[in-house]
């Protein structure tokens, strides 16, 4: 085996692999019968391989390929184990969505960001109808101006219906309810004030108190006189609470490419570990030191994490950094790579589906590429001066992290900040400082009014901060955007990436011509799907509300028919069809009340409700709710599809929708389908 991959030749590092494989396979093509009674008879193979050679698995051939299949079925189990399906008290085993109104008792277990009109939780059931129940909920309701808004813990008794979660009704557009299902939120409940029966304060978890404590210290930060936008960046960086942050601060940090630094994850704890190691580094010379540094250590990390509400970015982190904790607790040399694959293990045992969130897919990944690319790229280039030395350390560490964030970045988000290596060179140095002066800045207001001279410092110190940050973001000439960006490219750049790293640490003629090649192949079997898609025409009709949209494509040029004006609304749909379907330009064309597309006849009716054609068209498209009778229309037309868009009264949706059932006629309707694509 290459020595470049020498963490494949860790103990547990292939049969950790294999489990993601197990949950992966359990994601993408499930099974509809449980597989555990083929995990047993696996089991029972590897004991009797023990029992056969005497303890001493070295001497058979056999037996690490039955255990990694053994590990791709616990993978699998696991993943099954957690489905709904498999849980008999979920509430979708006792109820189905959009059924009649149950009473539902849940309790608050998380509060998501509001929008204007409405509150967002994350809420447990508890109880359906009286009976025992569990599962993940999403519960939103009209925001109350009179009432306090619910906290963690919190126990909410309603009279309402399951309702399904909002999926994207246009092409492109972020799946919301994909990223709730990938966290266990099946469906949603959003209760009128009617259907509110009871709120009551249920017992406290350690995860409530944690928030409660947060929402403390930011009570007290609020009173130390550092200015809101300031004030916003510390609670983000210290307390994991990123809802001040306004949308232009947070917009800039994004286009800096500098989210990292918000997002409490791996690197605070990282900079709070060795710290806090420094500082209790005395203790080693006391009998039994080493021991209560170890837990000492722990317990601060985890007095952190406590701080940070629980978030699970901190606890992913508080995590691995405990495992090396207690690493050193027992004098044993911790292999960060060994320690990081361990700690991915534990937290897909612990929810599988936390390998679908992109925060702990980003997480892994940066520290992955740091521990293994960093060394490599960093012994490429040997200065001897030692300020050179330590500087290109630092660059190396930045590069290697955006390798690792950078394929999967473009795939989510479809942007990447060119400044990124400026914004990080700035920054990363000065984190330590920024985050200890945040820490000292909340325990100091929790304790006693902090000075005014501190308070002023400390806003001296972000408010420089935050204008290095948005002079950066005002950079538009090097933030690079609606960059379309497939699954396959980035599994491909990865390959390449590391392919790449491996030459460089062991270069030679020969292994340059087989890289040479392998990216060739590669590149050339994405350019082929790539084109393939790219040859791809259809014909759309987007939902919009209040508002019509059609579109055009015919390879990678789109055209498209509005009525009125063309709303902000339908550019970002457009945009972001573009870029999911590599459409290169856009063209509009004048709207018709009657065109002919891929060999059908298309009737477009408005509100004027005027048609003069006589002869049968194939499809009839009703915009801007017009006063038809629609069985004439059928009788004199004879269409064989009937589609509805979102300029559309839905009494008037739901009128045609009948007459369609009645008449045997295909009915779509974009409010509740989504948008039509020509099939």
């Amino acid at each position: 085996m290459c020595r470049g991959m020498f963490f494949l030749k860790y103990p547990l590092t292939q049969p950790i692999l294999a489990f993601a494989f197990g949950i992966l396979w359990a994601h993408y093509v499930p099974i509809a019968y449980p597989v555990w009674p083929y995990a047993i008879i696996l089991l029972l193979i590897l004991t009797s391989e023990w029992q056969r050679t005497k303890q001493r698995f070295a001497r058979s051939r056999s037996f690490y390929p039955i255990l990694l299949l053994l590990f791709i079925l616990l993978g699998y189990l696991n993943y099954q184990w957690h489905q709904p399906e498999y849980q008999p008290y979920h509430y979708l085993q006792q109820s189905t969505v959009g059924n009649r109104s149950e009473v539902f008792q849940v309790k608050i277990i998380e509060s998501l960001k509001k929008n204007p009109f409405q509150e967002r939780y994350v809420v447990r059931c508890v109880g359906l109808n009286g009976a025992k129940c569990s599962g993940k909920l999403l519960l939103q309701k009209a925001i109350d101006t009179v009432n306090h808004a619910w906290t963690i813990d919190d126990v909410i008794l309603l009279k309402t219906r399951l309702q399904p979660l909002p999926f994207p009704r246009n092409p492109g557009a972020f799946n919301y309810a994909a990223y709730l299902q990938n966290q266990s939120i099946y469906a949603l409940l959003a209760p009128s004030s009617e259907e509110l029966v009871l709120q009551t304060a249920g017992n406290n978890t350690l995860k409530g108190q944690a928030n409660a404590f947060r929402a403390h210290l930011i009570s007290k930060l609020s009173q130390s006189g550092i200015p809101p936008r300031e004030r916003a960046i510390i609670q983000a960086l210290v307390l994991g609470e990123k809802r001040a942050i306004s949308p232009t601060l947070y917009s800039g940090y994004a286009d800096a490419g500098a989210l990292h630094i918000l997002a409490v994850s791996g690197l605070h704890v990282g900079i709070l570990f060795l710290l806090f190691s420094s500082i209790l580094r005395p203790l080693k010379y006391l009998y039994y030191g080493t021991y209560i540094r170890s837990v000492l250590l722990v317990l601060l990390l985890w007095g952190f994490a406590f701080m940070t509400g629980l978030s699970p970015s901190v606890v992913r982190a508080v995590v691995m950094f405990t495992l090396f904790a207690i690493a050193q607790w027992f004098g044993r040399n911790t292999n960060t790579l060994m320690i990081l694959f361990l700690a991915f293990f534990l937290m897909l045992v612990h929810q599988p589906k936390h390998l679908f969130n992109v925060g702990f897919q980003m997480s892994y990944l940066a520290v992955f590429f740091i521990v293994f690319g960093q060394p490599i790229v960093a012994r490429s280039l040997r200065p001897r001066n030692t300020v050179v030395r330590k500087a290109w350390a630092f660059i190396t560490v930045t590069l290697t992290a955006q390798l690792g964030v950078m394929p999967i970045s473009l795939f989510y988000f479809h942007t990447f900040p060119g400044l990124f290596l400026v914004t990080n060179i700035v920054v990363l140095p000065l984190i330590s400082l920024l985050l200890i002066a945040g820490l000292l800045s909340v325990l100091w207001s929790a304790i006693i009014p902090l000075p005014p001279t501190i308070a002023q410092a400390v806003t001296f110190l972000f408010e420089q901060l935050n204008n290095f940050i948005l002079w950066v973001a005002r950079q538009e000439t090097f933030i690079f955007r609606n960059i379309a960006f497939s699954r396959w490219e980035a599994l491909s750049l990865y390959a390449m990436t590391i392919s790449g790293l491996l030459l460089i640490q062991r270069f030679s003629v020969k292994k340059a011509l087989q890289f040479g090649t392998f990216v060739a192949v590669l590149l050339g079997s994405v350019g082929i799907l790539s084109y393939h898609t790219s040859r791809q025409s259809e014909w759309l009709v987007f939902h919009k509300y209040k508002a019509s949209l059609f579109g055009f494509r015919s390879g990678n040029k789109l055209r498209y028919m509005y009525s009125d004006s063309l709303t902000t609304s339908s550019r970002n749909s457009l945009l972001d069809y573009r870029v999911a379907n590599r459409v290169s330009t856009e063209a509009a064309v004048t709207l018709q009340h009657y065109f002919e597309v891929a060999g059908k006849r298309v009737l477009l009716v408005d509100s004027l409700a005027q048609y003069a054609l006589q002869a049968p068209v194939d499809i009839v498209i009703l915009t801007e709710s017009p006063k038809l009778h629609l069985d004439r229309l059928i009788e004199r037309l004879h269409p064989e599809l009937i589609i509805a868009d979102g300029s559309n009264y839905p009494s008037y949706v739901k009128r045609w929708q009948g007459t369609c059932i009645r008449k045997q006629i295909r009915f779509h309707d974009t409010r509740a389908q989504g948008v039509f694509r020509s099939e």
